[in-house]
Order: C-alpha cells, then structure tokens, then sequence
C-alpha cells in the first residue's frame, strides 16, 4: 500500500511540473513574441565558437558567434525559415504526445495495481 501512495505521490509531482513548464513556456512565448528578432537555433560548437540560426523580419541568417567577432555565414529565405519553424514545432508537439502517452500508460498501471490490492 505504501508502494501505490508513493507512486500516487510521484504522479502528482511529475503532473505539477508538467504544468509548470507549460505555464511558463505560455508567459515565455507570449514575450518573445512581439520582438523583431528571433533565435531559433544555438549550437555551441566549441568552447569560444557558437553557430545561431536567428529570423530576424521575415529572413533568416546563419551566424557564426566567437570571442572576437560575429559574421553571418548565410542569410536563409523566408520558406526555409517557415519550414525549420514548423519542423521544431511538430518536434515539440510530438513530444508532448509523448509524454502524455507515457502518462497515460502510468496511469493505467496504477488503476491495475489498485485492483489488484483491493482483491
């Protein structure tokens, strides 16, 4: 019994921070989403060498970011940056999906082993 309480109180933590993220990716996206510019993409390629896809208007620019200097490798069209856009975000949505079908399967082992320590 304590084993099922324990799990009951693991769900319920897991679900608190589920909606915590969400609620702040919510306040997070709503901010960022009057601003010009946009970092879509960091990678750190080194220690003092980043390269950033950032959209700026409706372009898209392909920057490389070091100690000494900044210089854009490629500037990107505007369909290209649409589509990496939605690329990420279906990323994202699958792995909301995800999770909630991990969830799901949780869920349902719980309501399995509560059966079976009522019988």
């Amino acid at each position: 019994m304590a084993i099922v309480k324990m799990i009951m109180v693991l769900i319920a933590v897991v679900c608190l921070i589920l909606i915590t993220f969400k609620l702040s990716e919510t306040r997070l996206n709503k901010m960022r989403n009057g601003n010009y510019i946009k970092v879509i993409e960091r990678t750190q390629i080194t220690k003092n060498n980043t390269i950033i896809l950032i959209k700026a208007g409706k372009k898209g620019y392909l920057i490389n970011c070091s100690n000494d200097k900044s210089e854009v490798l490629k500037e990107i069209s505007e369909d290209e940056i649409l589509l990496i856009e939605k690329e990420k975000q279906d990323i994202k949505n699958n792995m909301a999906i995800d999770v909630n079908n991990k969830l799901l399967q949780i869920k349902d082992k719980l309501k399995s082993l509560k059966l079976r320590g009522k019988n």
